[in-house]
């Protein structure tokens, strides 16, 4: 199986540390962020990879070659030079490089203990195009959600979609697909686009069925330094929060992405 991180951000709320280093790369508790998410998907059986790059593409490419290396994992790289194109024109330019069954498709910026089994099981279950990976909608958050129907089936992203729905149920988007290759025909052509407001919105108007698998494992997103004195927001860098996570994604058995090898943890008791 493969899957997509996608790494080619300019990490604007990191700066000036992304300046000099891409978001992907900017290590928590010693390693890589995305050296978490190789290995989270060689634990999923991904056998290949494929990252896109823009901002500081020769290092991104360096250090993703790296770690795939040192975890046993196919890389591919898909160079976008002249111009960033988003989460949906990355997508399609890597078309070829994805090949021709499901792949898992990932935000290069965080980490999340997520049973990726188990989505992809879902995901086949519900004879979807596409399955977005949900968490629980913080209380009192204001951003966009991913509305849900009862049947998990996702109705509107971000207000966009299907008619508001009083039942339907807000989610928080996590940045983890499930991809269909036949959605990437859903994409522009060409330029930059968001895969959520182009793609899926249209499958959702055109009655293609979006599934949403709901997932209550810690989620954090390596997003904004905070100011001195302040307190951390959502979007801030979560490195100080995540041992939580940690503990967690160690519980399971899964290639370590200290060690490149396969690891068996149990979790401890209460």
């Amino acid at each position: 199986m493969r899957a997509m991180v996608l790494c080619a951000g300019f990490g604007t709320r990191l700066r000036p540390l992304t300046d000099k280093i891409p978001k992907p790369l900017v290590p928590l508790c010693g390693l890589p962020l995305l050296r978490y998410n190789f290995a989270l998907l060689k634990n999923a059986g991904v056998e290949e990879i494929v990252v896109n790059t823009h901002h500081l593409g020769r290092d991104m490419e360096q250090g993703a070659r790296d770690l795939a290396r040192e975890l046993g994992i196919a890389l591919h790289v898909s160079r976008e030079e002249k111009q960033i194109l988003g989460t949906g024109g990355g997508v399609r330019r890597a078309e070829k490089l994805l090949g021709t069954g499901t792949f898992y498709l990932l935000n290069g910026d965080m980490i999340f203990d997520v049973d990726l089994g188990a989505a992809l099981a879902a995901h086949r279950k519900a004879g979807a195009v596409a399955t977005m990976v949900l968490a629980p909608y913080p209380r009192g958050a204001t951003y966009g959600a991913v509305e849900v129907d009862a049947g998990m089936n996702v109705r509107r992203i971000a207000g966009r979609g299907a008619a508001p729905e009083p039942a339907l149920t807000r989610a928080h988007f996590t940045g983890v697909h499930i991809l269909e290759p036949p959605l990437i025909a859903r994409l522009p052509a060409e330029g930059e686009s968001d895969i959520n407001r182009t793609a899926y919105v249209r499958a959702i108007h055109d009655g293609a069925k979006i599934h949403g698998f709901m997932q209550n494992g810690y989620w954090g997103d390596l997003g904004a330094t905070p100011a001195p004195g302040s307190r951390q927001g959502r979007s801030s860098v979560r490195a100080w929060s995540w041992a939580p996570a940690l503990a967690s994604i160690r519980a399971r058995r899964w290639s370590a992405p200290w060690s490149g090898r396969a690891r068996t943890s149990q979790p401890a008791s209460a």
